[in-house]
Order: C-alpha cells, then structure tokens, then sequence
C-alpha cells in the first residue's frame, strides 16, 4: 500500500487495493474505495466523494526522512501537506 504522512500535522493516508484511508490524530478514519486513477504529468491523482490525493513525485522532506512524493490531499474541503512513499 501507499503511503503518506503529514507535515503541516500529524496525519496518515493510506491507499490499498479497496480504500483510500485518511487517519488524523484525534479523529475518527475517514475510508473511502479507492477510485480509478488518474495519471498526471507530474504524479498521480485519485478523487472521491471526501477525499482527494494529489502525488508529486519530487523529493520531500518530514522531519529526518526524506520521502519521494510530495502529497496533498483535501478532506472535507480541508487541505493537508505532507510526504509519501514509503
């Protein structure tokens, strides 16, 4: 599975063969089935009814890892960045 982890606070998304997961401290997972996805110029794209991830592939930085995606992704009209990749 993907993974990503946040940097402007402390969340987890994770994306498998069924679900795009959302977890953020605190609250309760946000899952949603995992779409088709769309393959941009830059990285990849996957959009459903309350969650979309947009994965740059380009070198990102989270505390002392360093991963090779840049994501952001919009919960609930929120938007969250963070890493990902490994």
């Amino acid at each position: 599975p993907y993974h990503a982890v946040g940097t402007d606070s402390r969340w987890d998304l994770i994306i498998d063969d069924k679900y795009v997961t959302f977890i953020a401290t605190g609250q309760q997972p946000i899952l949603q089935p995992v779409p088709k996805v769309i393959v941009g110029i830059a990285g990849e794209i996957y959009q459903t009814l309350r969650i979309n991830v947009n994965i740059v592939h380009g070198q990102c930085v989270s505390g002392d890892r360093t991963f090779p995606d840049r994501v952001q992704v919009t919960v609930d009209g929120t938007q969250h960045e963070g890493c990902g990749g490994l």
